[in-house]
């Protein structure tokens, strides 16, 4: 029976999050507990962030929302664009029929281009909505 799964290299220049640490407050990922900061270039990228979640907690009503952000400033503060995200969470606000469960790989596809303008910079941020805290890595890979 063939896999339904596409691969993807891991390419430590470009991992997003490293800690197996649980993270119960929305931040910026942590490389070597460093924000992430991605230059992505000056043309179009069309990419994944792979992410690996480990351990998810949440009660009834919490979230914990991975957001691909993307701006043309280098120190991400301004302006900044949300290109994709995903939620996990409790079944009662995580749009999905069951609490989500783990471990889990979750794909995230994005591009750096909206609305026809080219965003040189992305990060990754993992926001918590209400409580919750979840353990995950987290890279980018080439879209194939």
């Amino acid at each position: 029976m063939p896999r339904q799964q596409k691969d993807a290299s891991f390419d430590l220049l470009t991992q997003l999050h490293d800690s197996t640490a649980l993270i119960a407050a929305s931040a910026r990922s942590l490389v070597g507990g460093v924000p992430v900061i991605l230059d992505l270039g000056l043309s179009r990228v069309d990419a994944r962030v792979i992410l690996d979640i480990s351990v998810l907690h949440v009660a009834a009503g919490d979230l914990f929302r991975w957001v691909v952000h993307v701006s043309n400033d280098a120190t991400m503060t301004t302006p900044i664009f949300q290109a994709a995200q995903f939620t996990a969470g409790d079944v009662t606000v995580n749009d999905e029929t069951v609490d989500n469960a783990v471990p889990r790989r979750q794909e995230i596809a994005f591009t750096n281009e909206i609305n026809g303008n080219l965003y040189r910079y992305m990060a990754l941020d993992g926001v918590v909505v209400a409580s919750g805290a979840a353990t995950y890595k987290a890279w980018l890979a080439a879209k194939a």
